[in-house]
């Protein structure tokens, strides 16, 4: 592939040290696209596995767009994060076999859903 990346990064010993800026080159010359596709597959797990545990919930299926780099990317709606916050996760799975996806499961229970809304707001 012969590609090398060179970034600047920021790293303390501990928390008690100061941080510590290292010119770093990443050197992927010996890797395949492939091989560069799983590390990016990896840090983009990581990124929502921390999405997910800030929204509290860990979906029983999800699909994570990836932004591009320095971006955060559109947020879209999360249908089956929405249906575990909401039911629980053996009610979601219990729709999603029903429905076959959660963005379809999510379109069929919405009118019961704002009708829930509509009826406390009006109490």
């Amino acid at each position: 592939m012969g590609k090398q990346i060179i970034k600047d990064v920021r790293t303390k010993l501990t928390e008690d040290h100061d941080a510590v800026t290292t010119r770093l080159t990443l050197d992927f010359g010996a890797l395949t696209t492939d091989d560069v596709f799983e590390i990016a597959a990896q840090a983009a797990v990581i990124k929502w596995q921390n999405n997910a545990r800030r929204g509290k919930a860990i979906p029983p299926v999800a699909t994570y767009s990836v932004p591009k780099p320095g971006t955060r990317g559109a947020v879209a709606i999360d249908y089956a994060a929405a249906l575990v916050k909401l039911l629980g996760g053996d009610k979601t799975m219990i729709l999603l076999k029903k429905y076959g996806s959660a963005e379809a499961a999510y379109t069929a229970i919405k009118p019961m859903l704002d009708a829930m809304m509509e009826t406390e707001a009006a109490e």
